[in-house]
């Protein structure tokens, strides 16, 4: 950093078992200082958290469009929610080193870094710690866990990337910074807690998620548009040649996609903002009220880019160029294709997270190392605390098929998606940090009709016994009083309408190998 700079720790909460804390930056100088990074945590010493290193277990929330930066300045870095063990190389380990890139090249990898978003997560001897950042707005975050050879920790750290300039004597504050630990014991209790986070996070940013069902409503006139891009003839770059991004030599930045290059808009430029708002009006005045927001990333990671703006964070940047889309476009509905997700908390309805269709419609297969549509299913599993921000698109998730044979796939598991229209009000991973490498259980609610759907997943090739005890877990959301008594039903096995009260145990027929279990339990 610019020894122009200083740096103030402002602690916004202190106890024994956690901090909440914040940098003021201010630039000494007269004159404006570019300013490209901060470090906001660092340590060597998994300790200092009150985790023992040795063989703990880290959950990484890879996945929400997060970056990493380096002497080359922003990349993007394709991660993968991911639940591994420190010191252990396996699938799990690479899952995460990987995430959706090249996983042959990363086992041959001679350290590692696994890249999280706004929260990760650490458990070792029934004690948990958690990593967040409550905010996310100012400038684009990112944790790093540095491994050696033999996947053993060496460092984490917190970075924010800014890339822009600060004016003379001015003062900046950071990102906010969240460290806790808390006693914990028991798989279900990490999963809780990743939740409350979620939903402390949507409270603090007065974000309000608007009703599954819409998703759902056949009257809903998509169009997919692609805001931050256009055609290198479109008219827009004659009459504007203003919006245009450029390079340091002055020339357009190019956009490749499917073998045609476009020019892309530059998104610091105030008027570049009112036109996207006046363009998203227009298409809804035209009775379009769901709009797919497709390669926003376009104006971000452009090599060379010279911004109009350079005062201003490329993360405030993108905030305020998807706000104007927002409010352009009203009431109607925004889904998020492969962007970055956590600037745009409050803005954005839908996300999909990957572009699983094509893998979805090649059929089901084998959780194998190199199947990319496991690793799909994984990623959906595995973000489900965003159900609290934002719906995820629903054929996303059709990628829970992946693991069923195909006479199940062709049966029972479709009609029961569409029973409980692959939309969840919420999904609750029931073995998030204990599962060798995916979520192994996990529970679909609709607190709308009392009807929870606990799905388990057998990803070895044996059968596994499919008994199970109706726990408060699995009837979460559905009311529970005394000599209660709920119908349980197991989609595919053969148990058919039977009355079981809380607490009693439920036998099963046998999970066959790389099959699936759906049972149905409601009030």
């Amino acid at each position: 950093m610019d020894s122009c700079f200083s740096l103030k720790m402002v602690f916004s909460s202190q106890t024994p078992s956690s901090a909440e804390f914040h940098y003021e930056i201010q630039n000494h100088s007269i004159s404006e200082r570019f300013l490209s990074d901060v470090c906001l945590f660092e340590t060597d010493d998994i300790n200092d958290l009150h985790i023992k290193a040795e063989h703990c277990r880290i959950f990484t929330t890879g996945g929400e469009g997060q970056v990493a930066f380096d002497e080359n300045g922003l990349k993007l870095q394709d991660g993968l929610p991911s639940v591994f063990t420190e010191g252990v190389k396996d699938d799990a380990f690479y899952d995460a080193v990987a995430g959706l890139g090249d996983r042959k090249a990363a086992k041959k990898a001679k350290s590692f870094t696994v890249y999280s978003g706004p929260l990760t997560v650490l458990q070792s001897d029934g004690v948990t710690a958690m990593i967040s950042l409550p905010n996310g707005r100012r400038a684009f975050t990112v944790t790093a866990l540095e491994f050696d050879g033999k996947g053993r920790f060496q460092k984490l750290s917190v970075r924010s990337l800014y890339n822009c300039t600060i004016k003379g004597n001015e003062t900046l504050s950071t990102e906010t910074v969240r460290i806790e630990t808390v006693n914990t014991a028991g798989d279900d209790q990490a999963a809780a807690l990743i939740l409350a986070y979620a939903d402390a996070r949507a409270e603090k940013l007065q974000v309000t998620k608007k009703p599954a069902s819409l998703m759902r409503n056949p009257m809903l006139r998509k169009l997919e548009t692609a805001p931050f891009i256009d055609d290198i003839s479109a008219p827009v770059w004659t009459s504007r040649p203003d919006f245009l991004l450029k390079d340091s030599e002055g020339m357009p930045v190019l956009y490749q996609k499917d073998g045609k290059e476009y020019r892309v808009f530059d998104i610091t430029c105030p008027d570049v903002l009112n036109y996207l708002e006046q363009s998203y009006q227009a298409l809804s005045a035209n009775g379009f009220s769901c709009f797919e927001l497709l390669d926003t990333l376009a104006p971000l990671f452009a090599k060379n880019a010279v911004y109009q703006d350079h005062t201003v964070s490329l993360c405030k940047a993108y905030r305020k160029a998807i706000n104007a889309i927002r409010h352009g476009a009203g009431d109607s509905y925004l889904i998020l294709t492969g962007g970055l997700t956590a600037p745009v908390l409050g803005l954005i309805d839908g996300v999909r997270p990957a572009d699983n269709a094509l893998f979805y419609a090649e059929g089901p297969a084998k959780a194998t190392d190199d199947d990319p549509r496991a690793l799909y299913q994984k990623q959906t599993l595995l973000r489900f605390y965003e159900n609290l921000w934002w719906n995820l698109e629903p054929d996303f998730l059709a990628a829970l098929s992946c693991l069923v044979k195909e006479s199940a796939f062709r049966g029972a598991l479709p009609g029961v998606l569409a029973s409980i229209n692959a939309v969840p009000y919420e999904m609750i991973p029931l073995s998030l940090m204990d599962s060798e490498r995916f979520p192994e259980k996990f529970l679909f609610a609709d607190p709308e009709k009392d009807v929870n759907w606990f799905i388990r997943l057998n990803r070895g090739i044996f059968s596994k016994e499919g008994g199970f005890e109706l726990s408060g877990a699995l009837l979460n959301g559905i009311p529970d009083p005394e000599d209660k008594l709920y119908t349980v039903t197991d989609c595919l096995n053969g148990l058919q309408g039977k009355e079981v009260a809380k607490g009693a145990f439920v036998p099963g027929l046998n999970i066959p190998g790389e099959g699936i279990s759906i049972i149905r339990i409601e009030d």
